[in-house]
């Protein structure tokens, strides 16, 4: 399991994302650096026509979020529209399973 803590942010406040303090609870408060990474995503042939190529095939990328503790150099994926979740969970308090094996607590 990977636990996210995220520090508590006001419904009135403005902020982003990237202005969250993360936590990662199971090295017990190591800090969480996120960035955006681009992965190689799904390839897309392209088209022939009695052996000539009309349109090359391309590869469109991925998108997701990498979170890295900074203590326990521990690093995980999550999906790019995930981040919604951790930002919720820092307004409302309410844990969420972001994805398989990963859950998010406000840090109390």
């Amino acid at each position: 399991m990977f636990t996210i803590e995220v520090r508590k942010k006001g419904k009135d406040e403005e902020f982003d994302f990237k202005d969250l303090e993360m936590f990662h609870q199971e090295c017990y408060g190591g800090k969480i650096e996120a960035e955006d990474v681009e992965l190689p995503g799904e390839y897309i042939p392209g088209i022939q026509r009695g052996g000539v190529v009309i349109e090359k095939g391309v590869t469109l990328p991925e998108f997701k979020v990498r979170l890295y503790c900074q203590r326990c150099k521990q690093g995980i994926l999550i999906e790019t529209e995930r981040r919604i979740e951790i930002v919720k969970t820092a307004i409302d308090g309410k844990e969420r399973k972001i994805e398989e094996g990963i859950r998010v607590i406000q840090k109390g």
